[in-house]
């Protein structure tokens, strides 16, 4: 099982990745003409709701994080899909 803080610096990494994908298209919109500003700013705070449970994740007790783990990672599926089909 993969621990704690291996899964929040994994995690951390993907927000990351996200943020500058994200930056990119603002500095280049006509790359992506199809996403308008509304997108974005969905996006952005869909991210900023993930680093938010990860800190949770980061605070909570060896016993409690898996239990934060289980509803996070279904969520992250679906952000991760939003973001792949917003980059392409």
């Amino acid at each position: 099982m993969e621990t704690r803080q291996a899964y929040v610096e994994k995690m951390m990494g993907m927000i990351n990745k996200w943020r500058a994908d994200i930056q990119k298209i603002k500095d280049d919109p006509s790359k992506h003409s199809n996403r308008n500003s509304q997108d974005i700013s969905d996006l952005e705070s869909e991210i900023a709701e993930a680093e938010k449970t990860l800190d949770k994740i980061s605070q909570a007790g060896d016993d409690k994080w898996v239990d934060l783990r289980e509803g996070v990672d279904s969520s992250w599926d679906n952000l991760t899909t939003r973001m792949d089909e917003f980059s392409s």
